[in-house]
């Protein structure tokens, strides 16, 4: 399954998307991110059995492990105007509850 969020953005620049989550295990700790028509990336969750704030990053597989990925936070250079945002599930123990798109690169979600 998937989910698709449609936003506005009101200023250009650079952002950061945020996820709470939850992925228990090694096998249920990642989603497919993709913006608009861009390249769909890997978000690999760092392990956490309640809900946690998560930056989208990204890892390719191709180096040695998930937990330290290629680029951590993925920054998305956006226009004004709508964006659409899709989260497709990778692994089915994988949860979701809140998404968080920001460009203050330095914020952090309580």
């Amino acid at each position: 399954g998937y989910a698709v969020y449609n936003f506005w953005i009101e200023e250009p620049g650079n952002y950061v998307i945020w996820g709470r989550v939850i992925a228990d295990t090694g096998g249920n700790n990642s989603f497919w991110v993709q913006i608009d028509d861009g390249e769909m990336k890997r978000w690999a969750i760092a392990l956490c059995s309640t809900w946690t704030w998560d930056q989208v990053n990204y890892w390719s597989g191709a180096d040695e492990t998930e937990f330290q990925p290629e680029i951590d936070p993925v920054v998305f250079t956006l226009s004004r105007g709508w964006h659409k945002l899709w989260i497709k599930q990778r692994e089915d123990g994988t949860m979701l509850d809140l998404i968080l798109i920001t460009d203050d690169l330095e914020y952090r979600p309580p």
